[in-house]
C-alpha cells in the first residue's frame, strides 16, 4: 500500500510529546533573543548569517557550534541543553532580527541547528533515562531503518463545514489541533489543505553501535524524527550522531503510566566510526603492548579461540590475522582496495565450525552472527491453485501465469525466478482500506522453496503461501505487514468483506463449443455462407482457395450457397470463415441459434451464456445432478424430490435448447430427469461441472459473469443442495454442503460478490448411514458445508440470491423474523483497545473491550475526521482469525506471483497478499516506504559470521559477490535505487552436499557453492572429520575434560566444599582462553586503530617470488596456479601478522605465514588430485585443468566421429576415450556435463551429435 494507510494506529503517529519547559513565555517576550541576537552579531556568525541568506531558501539552516556559544555565554549553553525548546524559539527568532546586505527575502525563516555536545550529553542509546526527558542530548548510531519523505502539517487551515469561517491554527506538536468552537457555535471543522503549511518529514531508526556491546548483550534501538532540509541525508547502515530533544510516545498496551521514547533531532552528522573504535585506557594500552612483544603471540592468540574445540590451529591462526585484518587503501581516482580478509570453513557434521563462530563473535569488537538459513526468501509467492482475481472472476494464479508465459522472453531475474513482462489488471488493496484496480506489470514463475505454510482462518479460508510472504495482521492497535514466517494460530488478518461483481455480458454461447470438431451447425447457411465467401474471394482470389482453407470440396463450397442444399458444417469452419469475412461474435451469435451432431437431433442454443434460466439450470444440475461422457454422448441427469425444481428446469431444458427430457421415477431411485446432451454437456464444462463431483467448482467464466447471472446459479446450487435450518440446535443458519473442495472454496469466494459472509468447514462424513422412508444412503465422501449466519448476513442472502423453492425460501422469511438483534462471533474489529483509549470513543465505548462490531465501529466514527478508527470502520476488510498453521514440504515444482504496480499486493483466495524485499512497508514508516539494513550492512566496518552459508538464498549470494569484493551492495526495489557500505569481513561455515566428504571426489564437486562466490575468499579450509584412533583418544580426553571442569565448578557454586577447587583450575587452564576477551577485543582494535603497516622489500620480494612461482607452475602445466586474488590476499595476510605484533613494517616472518597460509589453503582445495598440482581455475570456473582437458579430448572425439557417421554411438566415445587414458566412470561423467552445457545432445537413446 501507498501513504499512510494505518496511521494513528498505536505508534504509528507521533503522538503530543509532554511539556518539559519550565517557562510558558513565548514569541518577542522570551528573555532569550537579546543574548541570542549579541551572539549571532559576532563577526564569525554574522557572516555565516548573510552567507545563508544569499543561498536561501535552497539552503535553510544555521548550524551552530556549541562550543562557540559556550565560549561566548556559558549560562546560555547550559540553559539551551536544559530548556531547549524555549532556546530554540529564541533563537529562531534572533536571527530574523540580523540585518544583512542581501537582496530583500519576502521571508527569511531559516531553521538554526546545534551541534558537538559536551561528552556528558552524549549518553550511549541503553544509558538514556528519564532525567533526558525535554533535554538536548546527541545520541551515535548505525542507521537501520529510513522511511520515504511525508509531509507533516506545520500551520493548519481549518474551514467550518456549517458556515465556511477559515481558521489557522499552528501545530505545533504531533497530532492536529482543531479550533474548539466556530462563531456559528458548531465544531464540524475540515482540513483545507491547499491552505496549510507542511515541511518535510522522515523517520529513522538507529541501532547502537556494535562494538559497545558487551557479552551476549543485544543492541537497542532508538526512533528519531528528521525535519525539512535534513531529510534525506542519511541512509541504512550510516554511522551517525543524531542531536536533538527526547519527547515521549504514549503508554503501550495497558502500561498506562509507562511511555515511550524517541528523539526529535535538529542536526545530523555522519561520523564514519569504524569496527576498532573501542575505548582504550592507558592501563590496557600497557597489557596490549606487553602482549605484542611475546614471542610466542601467534600461538597465545589460536589457544585463545575457541579453547573448547581442540585442534584446527591452522583455522585459529587464520581467524585470528581475519580478526586483525589487513590495511584498506584508497588510492587515486576514487579506487579502494579492501583490507578486510574472508575465509570460508567447509565442513563434516561435528567438526566444530559453528562454535569457532560463535566463539569469534564474541571476541570480534563489532559483529554480526547470522545463518544463511534465516536469509529473506527470494520466492514471495503463493501456490499454483490459489484463485486471484481476473477480469472479476475466480482463476487459479498457475493458469494465469502459464498462459501467457513466454519462455523466449523469460528473464532470470534470480536464480530459479522467472520474470515476463504483462500488461493486464487485477484489484489490490488501497490507502483507505478498500480495493482498487491496479496494473499488472510482471508474471512470475519461481522454483518451489523447501517449505511453505498453509493458513486456515475461522471462518474457513484457505492459502498456501512461501515464509516470506506477507499477510495484514492488527495486533495492540497496530495493523502491519507481517511475514508468515512470524504469523500465528490466534493473530487476527485482513481478507476483503466483499469482492467486486463480475462485468463480462454477451459471452456468445457457440465459444465454448469450439473445441468440439463434431458439433454442427443446424441453422439454413446458404444466404450467410454467400455473403461470408463472397467478402473472402478477394482475399483467396478464388472459392477453391477458399475450400482448400477449410479442408472442404470446391464442390461443397458450391453446394452450401444453395438453398436447397443442406447437409451442416462444422461449427468450428463456419466460425472460422465468419471471423475472417469480419463478422463480430455477436452477429455470429445472432446467426447460429441450433446445432447437433447426428442428423435427426438437434438443439437450440441461447445466443449467449450469460442468461438466468441457463444458469439456474446450471447450478441444479450441478448441484444434484451427474454427467457421464462417451465417445458420441453425453448423459446428464438431474435427481431431486422437489417437483417445484423438475418443472422449472423441464421448462428451461425445453425453452433454451429444444430439450424433452426423459422423467425417471422409481421406489427405489430418487426422481430425476434423464437427457443425452453433447452440448449441453459441454455448457455445464464451461460453468465448472465435471464428470467426476469432487472436481466440480465454479468456473472462470462463470464467476465472471454479473451478478444477476450469477445469483442464478447460485440459487440453483442452493435449491438442490441447500438448507435453511431453522431448528434450536442448529443455529438458525443457511447451508450448503458438497463433496467437492473446489466447488465449496468457489461458492465461499462468490457469496462475497454479494457481501454475504459464511464460513467453510469440513466435516467427516464418509462411511455414515442415512435412512429414509424408501431409501438407505450410505455416504462415501466427506464434505465441505458452507453456513451463513447472523441477521444481516441472512437478510444479504435473500434480498441478492434467495431461494427459488418455496418451502425453503418460507423457512428462510421465519428464520429471519426470529433473530431480533444481530450478533455474530465473525463480523468484528479486533485488538483496537488502545486505539479507542485515545480517541473521544473511549467516552462513548467504556467496555474496555479489545474488539468492537463494525456497526458500533461506524457509530463511534461517524462525526470523526479521518483517523485509524475512522479507515476501519468504512475498510473493505474483515478480520479473520488464523486457526491453524501448518508447515508442509510443497509438491509441486513452482510457486506464482505477479508484480503490481504501486501497491505490490493483490489478492488471493479471498486474502490480501503483500510481497516485501529490501524495501518494505511497515508500522514503522507509516505506511511508505522503508529501507532496511541487513547484517552486511550493519556488521560494515566489523565482521559478519554466516553459518550455514550453504543454505543460503540465491539473492543473498547474489549480494555476497558484490559485498566481499566492493564493499558495497545495491539495491533496486519498490522504485528505490541506492547502495548501502558493507566494508565488511565474513566468516563462514558450510556443509558438504551429502553430509560428509568423500576422501575420493574432488572438493568442488561436493560444495553446493557457486565458483565464483568461493573465489571471493582469501582462505578456505576443508574441515575434515577422519578416522584415527590416536586423534579420536585426543578429542575424547579433551571434551571429557571439558565437561567435568564445568560440572565440578557447578556443584562448587551450589555449595558442595568438596570439591577440589585445585583440581577444577588446573582442568579450566587447559580451555579457557590465555587472553580475557575483553582485553582481546581492545588488543584487535588498538592494533587497527594504530598500525598500519608497510611492507618490506624482503616481504615484498617472498610474496611476489611465491605468486610468480605459482604462476609459474601453472603455466608450464598450462593452467592457472594463482591469480591477482590471491597475490592481494597474500599482503592482506601479512598486514595482519604484522598489526599482531604492533609493527609498523610487514617483516619477511610475516610473509612467509601468510604464504604458508595460503598454501596450504590451495592444497587443501584446489589441488588437481590427478596432477597433484595447484589449479586456482577449480575456484574459478569449477574445474580442473585436467578435467578440460579430457573434456576437450571427448569432444573432439564426437566431432571427427560426426564426419564419419551421423549419430555417434555413446560406446564407441567411451572406448576410445579409454584409449586415451581417460577412466570410463570419468568419461560418462564429462558426457552428462557436455550435455547439459549444450555442447552436445543425445539425438536418440545410446547416440550422441555435437551441438
Amino acid at each position: 500500500m501507498d501513504g499512510n494507510e494505518f496511521q494513528e494506529a498505536g505508534r504509528f503517529e507521533k503522538p503530543e510529546e509532554a511539556t518539559i519547559a519550565t517557562t510558558t513565555l513565548k514569541g518577542e517576550s522570551n528573555p532569550f533573543i537579546p543574548k541570542f541576537e549579541e551572539f549571532f552579531s559576532t563577526h564569525e556568525y554574522k557572516k555565516k548569517i548573510e552567507t545563508l541568506a544569499h543561498a536561501y531558501p535552497q539552503v535553510r539552516s544555521l548550524v551552530v557550534d556549541f562550543n562557540d556559544l559556550d565560549s561566548f555565554d556559558y549560562q546560555l549553553a547550559e540553559e539551551l541543553l536544559e530548556h531547549p525548546d524555549l532556546l530554540f524559539e529564541a533563537a529562531r527568532l534572533a536571527v530574523k532580527k540580523i540585518e544583512v546586505s542581501v537582496l530583500q527575502l519576502d521571508k527569511f525563516e531559516p531553521n538554526v541547528r546545534f551541534r558537538g555536545l559536551p561528552k556528558d550529553q552524549q549518553p550511549l542509546v541503553r544509558d538514556i533515562s528519564a532525567k533526558q526527558l525535554g533535554k538536548l542530548i546527541s545520541v551515535e548510531g548505525v542507521i537501520r531503518q529510513v522511511t520515504e519523505v511525508m509531509p507533516k502539517l506545520k500551520n493548519a487551515s481549518w474551514r467550518c463545514k456549517r458556515c465556511g469561517n477559515a481558521y489557522q491554527i499552528e501545530q505545533d506538536g504531533h497530532q492536529q489541533r482543531k479550533p474548539a468552537l466556530c462563531s456559528c457555535k458548531h465544531r464540524d471543522f475540515e482540513l483545507v489543505p491547499e491552505e496549510s503549511a507542511f515541511v518535510d518529514y522522515q523517520k529513522v531508526q538507529i541501532q547502537e553501535p556494535l562494538e559497545s556491546l558487551k557479552g551476549s548483550e543485544q543492541a537497542v534501538n532508538l526512533d528519531v524524527y528528521i525535519e525539512d532540509d535534513f531529510v534525506n541525508r542519511v541512509y541504512p547502515g550510516n554511522r551517525t550522531q543524531m542531536t536533538g530533544v527526547l519527547r515521549l510516545y504514549p503508554p503501550n498496551k495497558d502500561k498506562k503510566n509507562v511511555y515511550g521514547r524517541y528523539l526529535e533531532v535538529i542536526h545530523v552528522e555522519e561520523t564514519e566510526k569504524e569496527f576498532e573504535d573501542v575505548t582504550i585506557v592507558e592501563e590496557d594500552e600497557i597489557k596490549i603492548r606487553e602482549l605484542s612483544q611475546n614471542p610466542k603471540i601467534y600461538d597465545i592468540l589460536i589457544q585463545s579461540i575457541a579453547p573448547a574445540i581442540h585442534g584446527h590451529e591452522m583455522i585459529k591462526e587464520s581467524i585470528s590475522l581475519q580478526l586483525f585484518g589487513g590495511v584498506r587503501k584508497n588510492l587515486p581516482g576514487d579506487n579502494k582496495i579492501r583490507g578486510n580478509i574472508h575465509v570460508l570453513l567447509v565442513g563434516d557434521p561435528g567438526t566444530g565450525k559453528s562454535v569457532l563462530l560463535q566463539a569469534t563473535d564474541k571476541i570480534a569488537p563489532k559483529s554480526v552472527y547470522v545463518s544463511g538459513k534465516g536469509s529473506s526468501s527470494a520466492g514471495l509467492c503463493v501456490a499454483p491453485d490459489s484463485l486471484i482475481m481476473n477480469h472479476n472472476g475466480f482463476k487459479s494464479i498457475q493458469e494465469f501465469v502459464e498462459t501467457k508465459f513466454d519462455e523466449k522472453l523469460a528473464m532470470e531475474e534470480l536464480p530459479g525466478a522467472f520474470s515476463n513482462d504483462f500488461s493486464g489488471q487485477t484489484f489490490t488493496l488501497t490507502d483507505q482500506l478498500d480495493f482498487e484496480t491496479k496494473s499488472v506489470e510482471k508474471i512470475w514463475r519461481i522454483k518451489a522453496p523447501p517449505k511453505m505454510f498453509k493458513m486456515t482462518t475461522r471462518t474457513g479460508r484457505e492459502l498456501s503461501l512461501t515464509p516470506a510472504t506477507s499477510l495484514i495482521r492488527i495486533k495492540n492497535s497496530k495493523a502491519e505487514w507481517i511475514e508468515a514466517n512470524a504469523l500465528q494460530s490466534g493473530d487476527y488478518i485482513a481478507v476483503p468483506r466483499f469482492l467486486p461483481e463480475g462485468k463480462r455480458k454477451n459471452i456468445p454461447t457457440f465459444t465454448v463449443l469450439l473445441d468440439d470438431p463434431y458439433i454442427k451447425v443446424g441453422n439454413p447457411l446458404a444466404e450467410w455462407m454467400k455473403e461470408i465467401i463472397e467478402k473472402l474471394v478477394p482475399k483467396y482470389g478464388s472459392k477453391q482457395a477458399i475450400a482448400k482453407k477449410v479442408g472442404k470440396s470446391r464442390d461443397t463450397i458450391y453446394a452450401i450457397q444453395n438453398p436447397k442444399f443442406h447437409h451442416g458444417w462444422e461449427l468450428q469452419k463456419v466460425v472460422e470463415l465468419a471471423r475472417e469475412a469480419g463478422y463480430s461474435d455477436d452477429q455470429i451469435a445472432q446467426k447460429i441459434t441450433t446445432l447437433f451432431i447426428r442428423h435427426g437431433i438437434t438443439n437450440r442454443i441461447p445466443p449467449y451464456l450469460d442468461d438466468p434460466d441457463v444458469a439456474y439450470l446450471v447450478g441444479a444440475i450441478m448441484g444434484d445432478g451427474s454427467m457421464e461422457e462417451s465417445d458420441e454422448r453425453t448423459t446428464i441427469r438431474l435427481c431431486g424430490n422437489d417437483p417445484q425444481i423438475l418443472e422449472r428446469c423441464t421448462n428451461i431444458l425445453y425453452e433454451k435448447f429444444g430439450i424433452i427430457p426423459e422423467k425417471e421415477k422409481s421406489d427405489e431411485r430418487v426422481p430425476s430427469l434423464r437427457m443425452s446432451s453433447r452440448i449441453l454437456g459441454k455448457i455445464l464444462y464451461a460453468h465448472g461441472m465435471r464428470h467426476t463431483k469432487k472436481e466440480n467448482s465454479l468456473s472462470h467464466t462463470a464467476t465472471e459473469m454479473p451478478n444477476h447471472i450469477l445469483r442464478n446459479l447460485l440459487q440453483g446450487l442452493f435449491d438442490t443442495d441447500g438448507c435453511a435450518d431453522d431448528s434450536k440446535t442448529g443455529g438458525k443458519n443457511v447451508s450448503i454442503s458438497s463433496i467437492s473442495p473446489p466447488l465449496a472454496q468457489t461458492i465461499h469466494l462468490s457469496l462475497l460478490k454479494f457481501g454475504i459472509i459464511s464460513k467453510k468447514r469440513f466435516r467427516k462424513r464418509a462411511g455414515n448411514v442415512a435412512i429414509g422412508k424408501k431409501i438407505t444412503v450410505i455416504s462415501r465422501n466427506d464434505q465441505y458445508c458452507i453456513e451463513i449466519y447472523g441477521k444481516k448476513n441472512l437478510e444479504q442472502f435473500r434480498e441478492k440470491i434467495g431461494f427459488g423453492l418455496t418451502r425453503k425460501q418460507e423457512t428462510l422469511d421465519k428464520i429471519i423474523q426470529s433473530i431480533h438483534y444481530e450478533k455474530t462471533n465473525i463480523d468484528f474489529v479486533p485488538e483496537i483497545k488502545e486505539a479507542l483509549q485515545k480517541t473521544n470513543a473511549e467516552n462513548q465505548y467504556k467496555k474496555g473491550k479489545a474488539r468492537i462490531s463494525y456497526a458500533k465501529l461506524n457509530e463511534l466514527m461517524k462525526n470523526e475526521e479521518e483517523s485509524f478508527l475512522q479507515k476501519l470502520s468504512n475498510a473493505n476488510v474483515l478480520w479473520d482469525q488464523i486457526k491453524k498453521k501448518e508447515e508442509f514440504v510443497p509438491p509441486y515444482q513452482y510457486v506464482y506471483d505477479m508484480t503490481v504496480s504501486g501497491s505490490h499486493n493483490f489478492i488471493a483466495n479471498g486474502f490480501y497478499v503483500h510481497n516485501t524485499a529490501s524495501a518494505v512497508k511497515d508500522d514503522f514508516g507509516e505506511g511508505g516506504w522503508t529501507l532496511k539494513a541487513g547484517a552486511l550492512v550493519l556488521a560494515s566496518g566489523g565482521m559478519v559470521m554466516v553459518d550455514e552459508f550453504d543454505k543460503m538464498e540465491e539473492e543473498d549470494r547474489s549480494a555476497m559477490h558484490e559485498a566481499m569484493e566492493q564493499g558495497q551492495v545495491s539495491i533496486a526495489k519498490a522504485g528505490i535505487v541506492t547502495r548501502f557500505k558493507t566494508d565488511t569481513s565474513v566468516l563462514a561455515a558450510a556443509n558438504p552436499k551429502l553430509s560428509r566428504f568423500d576422501t575420493y571426489k574432488p572438493f568442488f564437486e561436493q560444495i553446493d557453492l557457486p565458483a565464483s562466490l568461493i573465489s571471493r575468499f582469501d582462505l578456505f579450509f576443508m574441515v575434515r572429520d577422519t578416522l584415527d584412533k590416536k586423534r579420536d583418544e585426543t578429542i575424547a580426553s579433551h571434551i571429557l575434560a571439558t565437561h567435568k571442569a564445568g560440572e565440578q565448578l557447578l556443584q562448587y557454586e551450589r555449595g558442595n566444599k568438596q570439591i577440589d577447587l585445585q583440581a577444577i583450575e588446573e582442568i579450566t587452564k587447559k580451555i579457557a582462553p590465555i587472553i580475557d576477551i575483553e582485553l582481546l577485543r581492545k588488543y584487535i582494535s588498538f592494533a587497527r586503530q594504530r598500525v598500519f603497516p608497510i611492507l618490506s622489500v624482503d616481504a615484498a620480494q617472498a610474496i611476489q617470488d611465491f605468486y610468480v612461482g605459482l604462476r609459474d607452475q601453472g603455466r608450464q602445466a598450462g593452467s592457472y596456479s594463482a591469480t591477482a586474488r590471491q597475490l592481494e590476499g597474500l599482503v592482506r595476510l601479512a598486514e595482519a601478522s604484522a598489526r599482531v605484533r604492533l609493527s609498523d613494517e610487514v617483516t619477511l616472518e610475516d610473509a612467509d605465514r601468510a604464504i604458508r597460509l595460503v598454501r596450504s589453503s590451495l592444497e587443501d582445495v584446489v589441488k588437481d588430485p590427478e596432477t597433484g598440482r595447484i589449479d586456482i581455475d577449480i575456484v574459478t570456473s569449477g574445474q580442473t585443468q585436467s578435467g578440460r582437458d579430457h573434456m576437450r579430448v571427448i569432444t573432439e572425439i564426437i566431432k571427427a566421429k560426426s564426419k564419419e557417421m551421423d549419430k555417434v554411438p555413446i560406446q564407441d566415445v567411451v572406448a576410445e576415450a579409454i584409449s586415451r587414458g581417460i577412466d570410463e566412470e570419468k568419461v560418462r561423467d564429462i558426457i552428462v556435463k557436455l550435455k547439459k552445457s549444450g555442447e552436445i545432445y543425445e539425438p536418440s537413446h545410446g547416440f550422441l551429435k555435437a551441438a
